[in-house]
Formats: C-alpha cells, sequence, structure tokens
C-alpha cells in the first residue's frame, strides 16, 4: 500500500493514478507500515515541491497494488491478483519488494501473464544472507541486490547465479506511513531502485520486451563490473554506471552532412599564393574565401 497522506498533499501527490487493496484490509489501500510507500517514494517521490525526498524516476505514473497484508505478509493468492491487475492497467516496469523460499505456481503464472503483455519485473533478491528467494530466482525477471554507502555488497543481500544487478539498499531515506519519511535498509529498497532507472529508460525511448533476457542486454551496456569478472553471484551484471546511463538516455546527435559546394581557384599572378573561394551548393549558404600556397 502507500500513505494517503503523501498521496493526497505530499511527496507522492499527482504521481499516483490508481490504487487497490488484494488483502481485504479495513484500510483500503493505505499503507500501515511504511514498505509501501518507502517503495512508491524510491520509484516516483515527487522533485521541485519543497519537501521531503526526490523519487528516482519522479515523472512517472505509479500504480499501487496492496498484496501484502497490513503487518507485511501475504498469500500467493492476493500477490498473484496484484500483477494481474497491474498488468492490466498497462504497467511495463512491476517492482515487487517481497520474496519466498518457496516457488509459486500462482504467483509465477501472474508473470508469465505480465511477460507476455510486455511488463518486466523487477525483484528483490532477498534479505536472509544466502541463496536468492522466489520470484527473484526465476529467469524471466530481473534479481536485485543490495548495495552499501561504498558500494560493497550488503552483508543480507541473497546471493546467487541468479542475480542480475546490484543497487543501493542500505540507509535509504524515503517516504513512511502518516506522512513522514523512514530511513530502510533491504532489496526491498534497491529492486525499486532498479525499477525506476529501467522506468527513465523507457520514457528515453528503450524498448524492453518484457522478456529479462531483452532487459539483461540493455543492463551490460549501462553498468560497470563490479567484483568478480563477469556476471557473479554477488553483483550479477554489476551496478549502474551514471555516466554510460547518461550517454544512453542523451546520445549524441548525429552530425549533419557536409553540404556540398562549388570551389574555384584564382592565380595570383607573381605571388606565391592561391585565393580559393567555396560557393554555396544552395542560394542562402555563406560563401567562404581561402588563401592557400600555389602548388
Amino acid at each position: 500500500g502507500v500513505c494517503p497522506i503523501h498521496a493526497e498533499r505530499g511527496d507522492l501527490k499527482g504521481a499516483i493514478k490508481n490504487a487497490k487493496d488484494f488483502t481485504g484490509s479495513r484500510f483500503s489501500w493505505a499503507d500501515k507500515h511504511s514498505h509501501g510507500s518507502h517503495v512508491a517514494g524510491i520509484i516516483g517521490g515527487r522533485q521541485g515541491n519543497g519537501i521531503g525526498i526526490a523519487g528516482i524516476a519522479n515523472l512517472c505514473d505509479l500504480y499501487i497494488a496492496k498484496g501484502l497484508d497490513d503487518n507485511g505478509s501475504g498469500d500467493d493468492e492476493s500477490i498473484a491478483k496484484s500483477i494481474y491487475w497491474c498488468v492490466d492497467e498497462g504497467c511495463k516496469v512491476c517492482s515487487c519488494s517481497l520474496g519466498s523460499q518457496f516457488d509459486s505456481p500462482a504467483i509465477s503464472a501472474a508473470i508469465d501473464y505480465g511477460v507476455g503483455k510486455g511488463c518486466l519485473f523487477v525483484v528483490a533478491a532477498g534479505n536472509s544472507g544466502d541463496g536468492i528467494s522466489y520470484p527473484a530466482r526465476l529467469e524471466k525477471v530481473i534479481s536485485v541486490g543490495a548495495t552499501t554507502e561504498d558500494g560493497t555488497l550488503a552483508e543480507f543481500s541473497c546471493r546467487g547465479s541468479e542475480q542480475d544487478v546490484a543497487c543501493p539498499g542500505v540507509r535509504v531515506l524515503s517516504c513512511g506511513a502518516n506522512g513522514g519519511y523512514v530511513v530502510m535498509s533491504g532489496t526491498s529498497q534497491s529492486a525499486p531502485y532498479a525499477a525506476a532507472i529501467f522506468a527513465l529508460a523507457i520514457s528515453a525511448g528503450v524498448k524492453f520486451t518484457g522478456t529479462a533476457d531483452n532487459a539483461r542486454d540493455w543492463l551490460r551496456t549501462v553498468t560497470v563490473d563490479t567484483g568478480p569478472a563477469g556476471d557473479d553471484p554477488f553483483f550479477g551484471i554489476g551496478m549502474f554506471d551514471v555516466q554510460k546511463l547518461l550517454a544512453a538516455e542523451n546520445p549524441e546527435p548525429p552530425k549533419p552532412p557536409t553540404t556540398p559546394v562549388r570551389e574555384e581557384i584564382i592565380k595570383l599572378g607573381p605571388l606565391p599564393v592561391d585565393l580559393v573561394l567555396h560557393y554555396p551548393a544552395k542560394a542562402g549558404d555563406i560563401a567562404s574565401v581561402n588563401v592557400r600556397p600555389s602548388g
């Protein structure tokens, strides 16, 4: 869920296009323990409003599906319904800050449905410090681990061959329940960081098909290899590189074609130089004159 105060007059005002509860909570889609609000703020907290924080994709549209109850727990059916709803709402990136040690056929089927509709799933790797949790372990999603302030892998971050990328996940400040702000740590914070970058890429014209392999190909162009050389179980492909991201979103414009000109050489008699006239190829262009040694 998400904090109604932030949604109505705080850092998420204007960001949330729709919200729905799938847990049967008496508080509807309202967030009661800050987790959902924190994730939403990392992605889409508005910039320039004079308060709080700014999210990474701070002009994006957010669709809030409450699949975890007011205590932060959830069942497969509620989570699967949340995914179906997000996909049917037209979401292109689905950030999932949840996990289990067991695979869920219901959740996996919902993800398959989303991938088939072109939705990319970005999932928290887990916080147990051992193997990647589900659904982050699935090949069809992007698994995100957590890094510390100094760029090392967080001790709690799950690791394994399924890891795809690592993002900041320690002491992250974002929106909390009751209109406040809280500092939280976990791969739950790393996943929305990555999801927001994918959203920015889409806004810049990058085409994702929904398949994780397509997204991984793009990741290789905007990350820096971190940890052991090549894909590794700690950082996956690597960490996002700001300079590469900026270059990807703002490519150098193509140089205009050289305008053909007509050239005339005038011999200056005994002088050891020639006068070279460059006539414009079309009316309105400017002619130029050069002097060069005779030869």
